[in-house]
């Protein structure tokens, strides 16, 4: 959403941001002072931090997006009284939502005039499939869609399977599987929806929106990629000093986001076919999913003993974080091996502006994205 704030703020600096936050079901990173670098920077982007709720339910007797969707709920009230007191200073001109937070639609319909949008933050092709989901419950009813192993045919998407959708659609007992239909229902009682995504990578699936589901206020504004960095600046930096040293276009860069956990032995194996492979290589390393509680990795514990050593002269790994887009910018690199994760596929398109030869490869976290990217794979051709 800063992201979006600040592109709408670059095309009218008149306007003034508003960024209601929900106070998360579980204690984040503090996010103290990327708020006050925002808004030391962007004046006009002001933060609204809303009480506390307590869910009916226990965090560990539901799912994470069953928590998150309770206390979405739970927090219209205190939406309602921070709209309200915006209103008493600024002319609301419209409001932008997530996906995620569709309940609010109710506290604006009863006391407020101005259009909501929603800003859906993955793919046109994700989109799609959400806007036929109601369909799709209708057609396999008495089914789960675990349990379907013909493709499906979703407007402006490659045919995928019904084990492929995301997880909680799998089973119709799903906690929130009810919660992810009505969501989709109401994506076209909104203004319009903003996309992450541009024409020239999801023509289809745009196109697809707008004809066949009929829905056509459509926006494509991206690729909305964060440029600035937010980790640790000595790692940023030593990791473009180290990339300033090598030749162009000879560097395989593997990083995987904040989802792509690897176990220690798949760690050790990733380790082995570098070093076999004799190619220089830029390396982020996180902590296996049960080290997940310590602070950073222990590179000398999770690798191969003596692969530091044996591969110092060529390659370069960094623990936890590295600056992303300045690293896919960096004219050294001539690979990515990804998650697939969206953002980082937006962010590989900056390759091709800056280094056209450089190759992408990766696996896909989340099933129901493999499709797309194979898209993306072709679109990336020559």
């Amino acid at each position: 959403m800063v992201e979006l704030g600040k592109l709408i703020l670059s095309q009218n600096p008149s306007l003034s941001i508003h960024i209601i936050l929900v106070p998360p079901p579980y204690q984040p990173e503090s996010t103290t002072t990327y708020i006050s670098s925002v808004s030391s920077s962007f004046p006009s982007i002001t933060f609204h931090r809303l009480p506390t709720v307590t869910p009916y339910s226990s965090a560990t007797t539901q799912s994470h997006e069953a928590l998150i969707l309770e206390i979405i709920c739970f927090s219209n009230p205190n939406v309602h009284r921070t709209l309200f007191s915006i209103s008493q200073t600024f002319n609301l001109r419209a409001m932008i939502i997530d996906f995620f937070c569709t309940a609010v639609l109710d506290v604006v319909a009863g006391d407020f005039a101005f259009p909501v949008y929603y800003f859906f933050t993955s793919g046109a092709a994700c989109l799609a499939a959400f806007f036929h989901l109601p369909t799709l419950d209708e057609t396999t009813a008495g089914k789960n869609l675990k349990d379907i192993h013909t493709l499906l045919n979703i407007p402006g998407v490659p045919p995928i399977k019904g084990s492929d959708m995301p997880t909680r659609l799998l089973d119709r007992n799903d906690e929130v599987y009810d919660a992810f239909i009505w969501f989709s229902k109401q994506l076209s009682n909104s203004s319009g929806i903003i996309i992450n995504t541009f024409e020239a990578l999801e023509n289809r699936a745009i196109k697809a929106i707008t004809e066949e589901l009929c829905f056509r206020n459509i926006y494509p504004i991206g690729p909305l990629i964060v440029k600035t960095r937010t980790g640790d600046n000595k790692t940023a930096d030593s990791c473009l000093n180290w990339l300033d040293s090598q030749p162009e276009q000879s560097v395989v860069f593997l990083c995987f986001g904040s989802l792509g956990l690897f176990s220690q032995e798949q760690l050790k194996e990733i380790a082995i076919g570098l070093e076999r492979s004799e190619q220089r290589f830029l390396w982020v390393v996180r902590n296996p999913p049960e080290l997940q509680n310590q602070t950073e990795p222990d590179l000398e514990s999770l690798l191969p003993d003596g692969f530091l050593n044996r591969t110092g002269n060529r390659g370069m790994v960094v623990k936890s974080w590295a600056p992303q887009v300045p690293v896919l910018n960096h004219k050294a690199i001539g690979g990515f091996v990804t998650h697939c994760g969206w953002n980082s596929i937006l962010e590989a398109e900056s390759i091709k502006n800056g280094n056209s030869k450089a190759v992408i490869m990766g696996f896909v976290t989340r099933r129901q994205d493999s499709p797309i990217y194979k898209e993306f794979i072709k679109w990336r051709r020559p």
